[in-house]
């Protein structure tokens, strides 16, 4: 993405090219990215596309992008390890979710709760808690 920044201040950028839906608003900011809808023809459906998925490319009424594909997150939970630190189920809400990480964490000398700290994959905590991604 830094090498798609400095061409796209530059000038030298790839007319189309792949981005992660939480750098389109930055980009969209230095004013580097042109609007499709003209491209867009009504033979062209953009019913294919989750409304979720196509909002995260549009800005003021205009799309800048694209969905290519999507990913889902899931939390996999060590049942052995809820059983030893006597949880039974899988948390529910966000408090549990801390609140057993915490015990899974004491109770068994390790880390009770991880995952990837790429920022793409923190949208999904990003949106629960009430914010957007600089739209």
């Amino acid at each position: 993405m830094d090498v798609i920044k400095t061409r796209l201040v530059g000038e030298a950028a790839p007319d189309v090219f792949c981005l992660d839906a939480l750098e389109a608003p930055f980009l969209r900011s230095q004013n580097v990215l042109e609007p499709l809808d003209a491209y867009i023809t009504p033979e062209f459906d953009l019913t294919d596309f989750e409304d979720t998925l196509l909002d995260s490319f549009k800005y003021q009424n205009q799309i800048y992008g694209l969905p290519k594909d999507y990913s889902t997150l899931t939390l996999f939970y060590n049942k052995k390890a809820f059983a030893a630190a006597g949880l039974s189920n899988p948390p529910a809400t966000w408090d549990e979710l801390r609140n057993y990480s915490k015990q899974l964490t004491g109770k068994l000398n390790r880390y009770g709760f991880g995952e990837i700290p790429e920022l793409a994959r923190q949208g999904y905590k990003i949106k629960a808690f009430g914010q957007e991604f600089g739209l």
